[in-house]
């Protein structure tokens, strides 16, 4: 049977993720983004950059999965972004997402701090990209089987903590032919594939998964009133359903503080009144509370 795999690398430098955000961190200071705005990236294969926020509008150019765009404003559900080349256009909110959403950054991320130190090589299925991996070692790894699962088994969990934490299926081949050798199924350990979701107005600037339970953290405008906060809030909670088991969702004012109070939890002091609302959804049911910090971010 033939095994259609391409190089994670290969992906990697077409979608310009590795160079920007594992290996080659740009100095402080010389961001092409303009100051104070949110960071995101393309979250699909290839999506349109148009000049209106409409799907009638003209297209500019094609932005790809793993690009990193800087959010500038939200127009009914369009965010207006800054591309690296300086250019600017529109991409709807729900096509571009946090880091932690980008399955290419994390893929990236996980070829350059993990792998090496089993000196193994990931592939990737073409017609299901994160869920079928193809795994190759060195060739001595082969010699003791049970030992060679043990292995796999560590790299399979790692895979998931880290990139994707879905049902995965691991294929080993053999390091020169190419052979199957191996496959492992993996449970899930949480819910995959999550997407952003579509935003009437605001920027979503963190995403966090843990095992079943999702925090989003969103910039809002001043101008919003309670009402439209808590509708927001409730339609974000009826994007994910089960497996999902718990949802939290923290707003704050967009502005410089309180874009410094999301990004950064741990040295950020908290500041009520930019705490616009903290929103929870679990199997008790909704619970919500008007300019309140959570002490856990």
């Amino acid at each position: 049977m033939r095994l259609s795999v391409f190089l994670l690398l290969l992906i990697l430098v077409f979608s310009a993720c590795t160079t920007r955000n594992v290996i080659k961190q740009p100095p402080a200071g010389l961001s092409p983004f303009p100051a104070g705005s949110v960071a995101a990236y393309v979250l699909k294969e290839k999506i349109n950059v148009r000049s209106q926020p409409s799907t009638s509008a003209s297209v500019l150019q094609a932005a790809h999965e793993g690009e990193e765009v800087a959010i500038l404003s939200n127009k009914h559900g369009w965010y207006r972004v800054a591309l690296d080349d300086g250019k600017k256009g529109w991409i709807r909110s729900d096509l571009v997402g946090p880091r932690t959403l980008c399955l290419s950054c994390l893929a990236s991320a996980f070829a350059d701090s993990v792998l090496p130190a089993y000196k193994a090589d990931i592939f990737f299925d073409k017609k299901q990209p994160y869920r079928i991996v193809y795994l190759t070692l060195p060739s001595t790894a082969y010699a003791d089987k049970k030992k060679l699962l043990k292995k796999v088994k560590r790299i399979g969990l790692a895979y998931q903590q880290k990139v994707f934490p879905g049902n995965v299926k691991l294929r080993v081949l053999e390091t020169q032919s190419k052979k199957l050798f191996m496959k492992m199924n993996l449970p899930p350990v949480g819910s995959a594939h999550l997407t952003p979701p579509l935003l009437p107005f605001g920027k979503l600037v963190r995403f966090e998964q843990k095992k079943f339970t999702i925090k989003l953290f969103l910039l809002v405008p001043s101008d919003k009133n309670n009402r439209q906060l808590l509708q927001l809030s409730r339609k974000i909670s009826s994007k994910y359903d089960y497996p999902i088991k718990k949802i939290e969702i923290l707003m704050s004012t967009d502005s410089i503080e309180g874009k410094k109070q999301l990004l950064s939890p741990h040295t950020t002091p908290l500041h009520s009144k930019l705490c616009r609302l903290y929103y929870l959804e679990d199997a008790d049911g909704e619970d919500y509370h008007f300019g309140f910090c959570p002490k856990n971010r």
